[in-house]
Parts: C-alpha cells; sequence; structure tokens
C-alpha cells in the first residue's frame, strides 16, 4: 500500500509541474553502479545476475528523477526476468549523449501491448495473469520524467528480450 501511495503522489507531483528539474552533471557510471548495487539482493534472490556496462562520462540530468528513472526500469527487470538470468544496464556514448538501457530475458511483451505500457495504471499482463505486478505507474512516471527533460526513449521487446532505453545530454 505505502508503495501504491508513493507513486500516486510522485506522479501527481509530476504532472502538476510541482516537481521542478534541477540539471546537474554527474557521473552516470557512478550513479548506475549505486542503483545497480541497489537491486543485487532482490536479483540475486531469483539467481539473477546484474551486470554493468558504461563508459566515463558525465550526463546532464535532475539527478533525483535519474535515478527514479532507472529505480523504476530495474524493479520492473527484476520482476519479470526469468529466474537464473541476466540483467544488463549499459550505458552508450552516442556523439553528445548516453543512451542507458535495461535489458532483461522473459516473458515478452506482446506488441500490441508496447504503446500502452506507457499509459497511468496499466499493467501488461504477464502469460496466465490478468495484470501484471505493481500500481501500473512506474513506467508512466518514467515518461512524464523522459518527456519533461525532453529526451527519446523507447523499449523493444521479442522472444528473447525486452530493452528499455532513454538517451540523456552529455554535460560537455
Amino acid at each position: 500500500m505505502g508503495s501504491l501511495v508513493t507513486d500516486i503522489l510522485d506522479y501527481s507531483k509530476l504532472q502538476s509541474g510541482a516537481e521542478n528539474m534541477h540539471l546537474q552533471a554527474f557521473s552516470c557510471v557512478q550513479e548506475l553502479g549505486e542503483h545497480v548495487g541497489r537491486f543485487a539482493l532482490a536479483a540475486g534472490q531469483r539467481d539473477i545476475v546484474l551486470e554493468l556496462t558504461c563508459p566515463e562520462g558525465d550526463v546532464l540530468f535532475d539527478r533525483a528523477q535519474f535515478a527514479q528513472v532507472v529505480n523504476n526500469l530495474l524493479d520492473n527487470a527484476v520482476q519479470h526476468a526469468k529466474s537464473a538470468s541476466r540483467i544488463r544496464v549499459r550505458g552508450e556514448a552516442r556523439g553528445n549523449a548516453m543512451r542507458v538501457s535495461v535489458e532483461n530475458a522473459g516473458e515478452p511483451i506482446p506488441s500490441e501491448e508496447l504503446p500502452k505500457i506507457w499509459d497511468r495504471y496499466h499493467r501488461a499482463p504477464k502469460q496466465g495473469e490478468a495484470g501484471g505486478l505493481g500500481t501500473g505507474l512506474g513506467l508512466a512516471i518514467v515518461k512524464t520524467i523522459l518527456e519533461r527533460h525532453g529526451v527519446a526513449y523507447g523499449v523493444e521487446s521479442d522472444e528473447k528480450r525486452t530493452v528499455f532505453w532513454f538517451e540523456t545530454v552529455g554535460s560537455a
């Protein structure tokens, strides 16, 4: 119940514009490493290996909101990954931008669900279930944050893997 209330409050603040953005430069690899470390126990309980690959380089983003995006994507990946699999978190330099992606092996997201997963309260059904786990707000929060930052984002899903990604601006 507590996470539902927190998600609703976070989403409401973002939607109303009450949540200010404080852009700052910070190390992408260091920030990703901290969040990957926080999910190590939960992943390990399901025999999931977390793997981080990211070059050195700073990004320009609201640090708290970057953390929220990464945490929501990692939480989804851990929840939906197959046991005894691997979650890959990558940062990839692309000119003045950094593409951050979170990839897991699990049930694919049906193509007709892909456009809906960013909608608030939408939970893609898992095989044999009426709806997925969680509040249905995590990806809506991610979408809102990324759109406020004006960055590209997306998801790809097939029989082998699901990859959520977003791009940041370098701090140059």
